[in-house]
């Protein structure tokens, strides 16, 4: 405001502003550009948006630099946040063309650059392209290596190469990545680099089985990040944390998150709350409110689906398979999850699968067994490996217990039928009917798929083939 006072000219945009010589258009540009990022520190992103235009409007081709830096410079900063606000909107591709943009125009800016490639990259990841999203992590830090000092901003590269290798089940290369990302992302205070690597941390403890050092490292960035005057990255932590409730057992704490969070499946999710959303998902489930659930999955799968946010889609159709399994609706479960495993199989997906424990070491042997005619042998290979690490992962009892689970005497063909039609929610006069049999040998068939089950009910037969992978 100092500057446009001496100026006598407003960065506001006018055409009276816009039709100055070309050096006060360099400084009002310089303006908008430093305004935009602090509009979008404060997630007011219409305000963003249009100051960011602003900027690129002072930016004509006469126009040679501002007030500290060239034309060139304050070009890139401007696509730079240009690309936040694509991304922060679900525009992945806008977002990863305006990435593309800011490190072409400036391939010098070491704090910049770094970033921007680190940025380009997560994209990748959620389109599911973990392999091009390694690559290109990895040149952001063969770029910040030829700096004569460790620079705080690449941190954000380390941050998401250690949860790309999380999500590879490599741990403890994954734990050094985070925590040198986290020691840079200290010296600057940088919110997304505390965030996600924090998170990375916590999921490779649950990983390891030590919950309250998960929970210590998430409180622990919460009070460093609430220090920030930019809070808007705690709701992520409180909903990875939720999801570190479910694990535990801990309904209740997961609960009271969920009765606060603010995702209604009526309302529409913006792209930016969608991290929050998918943890509820997994909240709804726990909390057996399928229903809920269910509608919310349908309308992020689609979403995700129309912006080719693979990453995402995976994560939602793994959560699908668990509600649809938990309800005893087998061939729902068996569709989704044979959909995750053909899209998680050509990146490697793991800690996808794996955080997800003994429910779905369960419904990955159903697919190893149901899955043999619909997938190829990539795949086949893909489910044979995530079986092997959940066998090396899962406590022997857990083990013993499916394996045990097993029936004794095998239902018949026609028995099987009936359990079938029992799982998609046939009453027996609608199961009767379906078959072309009487009543009573539909109740003669439940007697004898309830005796083999070792149940009494319709919902616990459904439960335990459910279990068993029937």
């Amino acid at each position: 405001q100092i500057i446009e006072d001496i100026l006598g000219s407003k960065a506001d945009g006018s055409p009276e502003s816009l039709a100055l010589p070309s050096e006060t258009r360099g400084v009002l540009a310089e303006i908008s550009c430093i305004r935009t990022s602090n509009a979008i520190n404060q997630f007011d992103l219409p305000h963003a948006l249009s100051l960011s235009r602003q900027t690129q409007a002072y930016l004509t081709d006469d126009v040679q630099a501002g007030l500290f830096n060239i034309r060139r410079d304050i070009l890139a900063v401007s696509y730079f946040n240009q690309a936040i606000l694509f991304e922060l909107n679900g525009e992945i591709k806008g977002a990863s063309d305006s990435f593309s943009k800011t490190i072409a125009l400036n391939e010098k800016n070491m704090h910049l650059i770094p970033v921007a490639i680190s940025y380009l990259a997560h994209l990748q990841e959620l389109q599911g392209l973990l392999h091009e999203a390694e690559e290109t992590y990895q040149m952001a830090m063969r770029l910040t290596e030829s700096y004569q000092y460790p620079l705080p901003l690449s941190g954000m590269a380390d941050v998401g190469l250690g949860n790309l290798l999380c999500e590879r089940n490599h741990l403890e290369p994954a734990k050094d990545y985070l925590r040198k990302g986290i020691d840079l992302g200290l010296q600057w205070s940088h919110r997304e680099v505390l965030t996600s690597g924090s998170i990375g941390l916590a999921r490779v403890a649950m990983a390891e089985g030590g919950f309250d050092e998960a929970n210590a490292l998430l409180n622990n960035a919460i009070e460093i990040i609430s220090k920030i005057q930019v809070p808007r990255q705690t709701p992520l932590i409180d909903a990875y944390q939720a999801l570190l409730w479910v694990r535990q057992g801990n309904l209740e704490a997961a609960a009271d998150w969920s009765g606060k969070c603010g995702i209604d499946p009526d309302q529409p999710v913006e792209f930016n709350q969608e991290p929050v959303a998918i943890s509820q998902v997994r909240v709804w489930i726990a909390l057996q409110k399928f229903a809920e659930a269910r509608q919310l999955i349908e309308k992020l799968i689609k979403s995700n689906e129309s912006r080719l946010a693979w990453g995402q889609v995976i994560q939602l159709l793994v959560y699908d398979a668990l509600a649809a399994n938990a309800q005893g609706e087998m061939e729902v479960a068996k569709k989704s999850i044979g959909r995750a495993l053909k899209l998680a199989a050509p990146e490697n997906y793991q800690r996808i699968f794996l955080d997800e424990g003994q429910p779905m070491y369960t419904i990955l042997r159903m697919a190893d067994k149901k899955l043999s005619d619909d997938v190829n042998e990539r795949t086949k290979l893909y489910i044979d490996q995530l079986l092997l690490a959940f066998q090396i992962e899962l406590p022997r009892s857990a083990q013993d217990q499916i394996e045990s689970s097993k029936l004794v005497e095998p239902l018949s063909e026609r028995e099987m039928e009936v359990f079938k039609l029992l799982g998609n929610g046939l009453s027996n006069q609608e199961i009767a009917e379906q078959l072309f049999i009487s009543m009573n040998t539909v109740k003669a068939h439940l007697k004898s798929i309830y005796s083999k089950l070792g149940v009494s009910n319709r919902v616990q037969a459904i439960a335990k083939g459910g279990e068993i992978g029937l």
